[in-house]
């Protein structure tokens, strides 16, 4: 056994009792491992740290179940992290469809009218009273203007005359205040 198979050895150990930066130094030495990996897929709703996070996640877990006669770290941890990867496209890929499924073209809607459309339970179906106060207080007052804009129930030109803003200013505040809309839909 070499330098490098011990002082992965001894990380491993440190994260099973609970070490933080255990888990940071272990993931630091796979960081090619999981660029590889996470290279090979993607996710539109992923970026770079999302990829992080969850091969983080992942390391946690391998580390708390490795044992040696399972064969080398790195192959238990290239194996599981592909895996996970996987499972998370699929679960996107699942729920893009059952949304895509519900869908009825505008030809159908024209000749059938909304009311005879069957519509499958969506799993975008939430308690919209509950999740609406909680994005709206998530927003800033500029952003809860933006929020009126888009909604047709304030005129933009208005908005931005009695506010005293530059144009760019109101569309990156529609910008934070549609992101905070996803953040809280999507979690």
């Amino acid at each position: 056994m070499n330098s490098n198979e011990i002082r992965e050895l001894e990380l491993i150990e440190k994260i099973k009792l609970q070490d933080s930066e255990a888990l940071k130094q272990l993931c630091n030495i796979y960081q090619p491992l999981i660029r590889s990996v996470s290279n090979n897929y993607f996710l539109r709703i992923y970026d770079y740290q999302d990829w992080q996070q969850e091969a983080m996640i992942v390391c946690y877990s391998c580390a708390q179940s490795f044992s040696r006669e399972r064969g080398s770290f790195a192959g238990y941890f290239r194996r599981r992290l592909t895996n996970h990867i996987i499972s998370l496209i699929r679960k996107h890929w699942s729920l893009k469809s059952k949304i895509n499924n519900s869908a009825a073209s505008w030809e159908y809607i024209s000749e059938f009218g909304v009311g005879e459309i069957e519509c499958g339970i969506s799993e975008l179906i939430v308690p919209l009273g509950d999740l609406y106060t909680e994005i709206v207080e998530k927003l800033s007052n500029l952003e809860l203007a933006a929020l009126m804009i888009v909604l047709g129930q304030a005129d933009e030109e208005r908005v931005i005359m009695n506010l005293n803003i530059d144009k760019k200013v109101m569309q990156r505040a529609k910008s934070r205040m549609m992101n905070k809309f996803r953040d809280v839909l999507f979690e």
